[in-house]
């Protein structure tokens, strides 16, 4: 679904972003600004809603028909997919129960991205912290090596983007040229269990080059 804008204000210095639209996918852009090499951090709640609804953030937004999305449920449950006239979902699933992870509405998570352009970037060693038993590790890394006595690296060539939520690594994915740069900001899923969803942002840091001019 295209990214609808979304209804937002500030209520004790926090960012509130509701969504009414069932089943609907909602944003806010974090600032007027193409990206292109980009870390965003963002500290998310999610203060309203139900476990069939997500927060997080969409990044390498050109347009609102063109769009990669982080997000979680309150339960804990983990998406990541881009938007190309439809959803393609990457990654989905519960989370690790290792991983640390705040659970219920109210409760602050954040969610980093790293954004790089056509630097080609090698050598992830980390897994996915995802427990998805029915997709096989190319869905997770994308193209994948492995390496003698030092186990599995992904190897990352050209657009790539980095997932990592509380300071672990998600998923790391491969992208296109047309996912070069883009908008960045806050993103709610509303699904069809509550009136409404509505995410609270603590603050959110971005730290990028400025395109061209």
């Amino acid at each position: 679904m295209r990214l609808f804008l979304a209804s937002a204000r500030y209520q004790n210095g926090q960012l509130r972003v509701v969504s009414s639209l069932p089943d609907g996918n909602q944003g806010v852009a974090a600032a007027q600004t193409v990206f292109a090499d980009v870390i965003v951090q963002a500290q998310l709640s999610m203060s309203e809603g139900a476990d069939d609804d997500l927060y997080g953030l969409f990044v390498r937004s050109p347009s609102s028909d063109l769009y990669y999305t982080f997000a979680t449920s309150p339960s804990g449950y983990a998406f990541i997919s881009m938007f190309e006239g439809e959803d393609v979902p990457l990654v989905s699933g519960p989370l690790d129960p290792d991983l640390h992870f705040a659970y219920g509405l109210g409760q602050p998570n954040m969610f980093s991205v790293v954004a790089l352009g056509r630097r080609p970037t090698t050598s992830i060693r980390k897994l996915c912290a995802c427990r998805l038993p029915r997709a096989n590790l190319s869905q997770k890394f994308g193209r994948l090596r492995l390496v003698p006595k030092s186990g599995l690296s992904a190897e990352l060539l050209g657009p790539s983007l980095t997932f990592i939520l509380n300071g672990r690594l998600v998923s790391s994915e491969i992208v296109d040229d047309r996912h070069f740069d883009g908008f960045l900001g806050f993103y709610v899923h509303h699904g069809r269990r509550s009136a409404l969803a509505e995410l609270t942002a603590d603050w959110i840091q971005v730290r990028g080059v400025f395109p061209p001019s």
